[in-house]
């Protein structure tokens, strides 16, 4: 009668409820794109290009935004670093499972402008989708510590260079900063 929420069990073990939840309507536990987020604006930081930019405050703990894109095999994603994203630099992908990525450059949301930081405030968290049939997942981002209004979100990509065996100077600026991602 009170619907999911924070406690529900399908939510402490990363899985949506799925479109037969007995809260129907009432469900806190929906797919990640319906899920309400804070406002978030997309600004230029200058060295490291664009970034998402919090402008309120966010808690610990709050779901922040889900990271959308086209799933496509890892060969497919080489293929395009190496010819539709070789002359940019910039590559706009997330991990979905080992032989796939989220390549999120032409079909993604603002979540793609989330840049790496030694120092995070965001947790990326892989969700299932429960009770629809089909062994899928989506991603999302959540606080993982208190957000101030104004702040820059990141994440730690854990980097991997998807087109050449380089590394990347990291310009994060964080005191822990480890200086260059990937190899």
């Amino acid at each position: 009668e009170s619907g999911c929420n924070e406690n529900c069990d399908n939510r402490i073990m990363h899985y949506t409820c799925g479109k037969n939840c007995p809260a129907g309507e009432m469900c806190g536990n929906k797919s990640l794109w319906k899920r309400k987020q804070p406002p978030l604006k997309v600004a230029f930081t200058g060295s490291r290009g664009f970034g998402l930019f919090a402008t309120q405050d966010i808690s610990e703990g709050d779901f922040v935004i889900d990271y959308r894109g086209e799933v496509i095999a890892l060969s497919t994603f080489y293929e395009r670093c190496n010819a539709e994203y070789a002359a940019s630099k910039n590559y706009y992908a997330l991990a979905y499972d080992q032989d796939e990525v989220i390549d999120a450059a032409a079909k993604g949301n603002e979540a793609r402008f989330i840049n790496h930081g030694c120092q995070s405030n965001l947790e990326v968290r892989k969700v299932s989708t429960l009770g629809e049939g089909v062994e899928e997942f989506e991603v999302g981002m959540w606080a993982s510590r208190d957000i101030a209004a104004g702040e820059e979100l990141c994440y730690d990509y854990n980097f991997d260079s998807f087109a050449a065996a380089t590394a990347t100077e990291c310009r994060c600026g964080a005191p822990n900063c480890i200086g260059y991602l990937g190899r």
